[in-house]
């Protein structure tokens, strides 16, 4: 995997360095501290080589770890507690099964194993490998949180997140500030722990593909729309008096002529073109109410305003006002 070994991040021989949990040519000892660190599990030594270096640091509900056993060995931790288990290759490469699905993993891939799924790891001598556990309870109150609202369905994240991706590197990126963060032995804050951890989860749900993405995507959605949808009835408050085309006032959004009908159709509950008759709608009577000419025409007024039917714009003006447009100069005293 290409790590950024550039400042901010901190060099791969010196990731969580000073936080060993575990350093044992012993089997056992090492099943007893994968078991404080994740699960449950089971080491089967495929060889004479084997040397358990761990390295583990909490993130709130959240941890990172970095782990290595020398030789081959087969990890079997059956199905995981109730925690999410992001795996990055650095060096080597295993075989893995993650819910009956076989993969290869090397420098460049990871891999996510959901909650209370069947999982199997077969490690590789030489291989070097970073390690996020995010539990359910963290993942599922970011979701919510995002969301704004309750969730009913558990998360299920997609396997594999190829690291060549937009989302993938982005996911690298934050993993790489969190465990730079987290390999400093002067940071002591319980509270910048608790944050970093919800980071890792929050950047897991936004640029890992999940059963929740799309709720997200339409989420964000409904947050950027509004914007828009102000830039766009500001042009036509500009521009009411000149002849405006959908195609024009998408152009100047930068959007579609689909997203501009659609937009205002959800936010406004009527088209653009309705919402651009009310503003001359409203400009016409603002001027035949305030106009100090004595003889004010109400057909050139409409005709001002983009309104070229005069017939209907006499009944839209009193649908909307109350009163036909020459009952409005009567009021005025024209």
């Amino acid at each position: 995997m290409a790590w950024p070994n550039v400042a901010p991040f901190v060099p791969t021989d010196k990731i969580l360095a000073d936080f060993s949990v575990c350093e044992s040519s012993n089997l056992e000892e090492a099943v007893l501290c994968g078991e404080r660190m994740f699960c449950k599990n089971r080491l089967e030594k495929k060889g004479t080589e084997f040397k358990a270096q761990f390295f583990y640091r909490s993130a709130g509900e959240a941890g990172v770890a970095r782990m290595s056993f020398g030789g081959e060995v087969a990890i079997h931790p059956g199905k995981l507690d109730n925690f999410v288990l992001v795996q990055s290759v650095l060096t080597g490469h295993e075989h893995v099964i993650s819910d009956q699905l076989r993969l290869s993993c090397n420098p460049g891939h990871t891999t996510v194993f959901n909650y209370h799924r069947h999982s199997f790891f077969n490690h590789f001598p030489g291989t070097d490998k970073l390690l996020v556990r995010i539990d359910r309870t963290l993942l599922e109150s970011m979701l919510q949180r995002q969301l704004g609202r309750s969730i009913k369905q558990d998360i299920f994240f997609q396997p594999q997140l190829p690291m060549d991706t937009f989302a993938g590197q982005n996911w690298l990126q934050t993993l790489a500030w969190a465990y730079s963060q987290l390999s400093s032995k002067s940071l002591h804050s319980s509270h910048l722990q608790n944050l970093i951890g919800e980071v890792l989860a929050s950047s897991l749900l936004e640029f890992h593909e999940s059963n929740h993405s799309q709720a997200l995507r339409d989420s964000a959605e409904k947050k950027v729309v509004p914007a828009v949808i102000r830039m766009i009835e500001e042009f036509m408050e500009e521009h009411a008096q000149e002849p405006i085309t959908i195609s024009q006032i998408a152009r100047h959004a930068g959007v579609t002529a689909r997203t501009v009908q659609l937009s205002f159709q959800r936010f406004r509950g009527l088209s653009p073109m309705q919402f651009l008759k009310e503003i001359r709608l409203r400009r016409v009577r603002v001027e035949l109410e305030t106009t100090q000419h004595a003889h004010v025409q109400v057909s050139s007024t409409a005709l001002k305003w983009g309104f070229t039917h005069l017939g209907r714009f006499s009944s839209d003006y009193k649908q909307r006002f109350g009163e036909s447009p020459s009952m409005t100069i009567k009021r005025r005293g024209g």
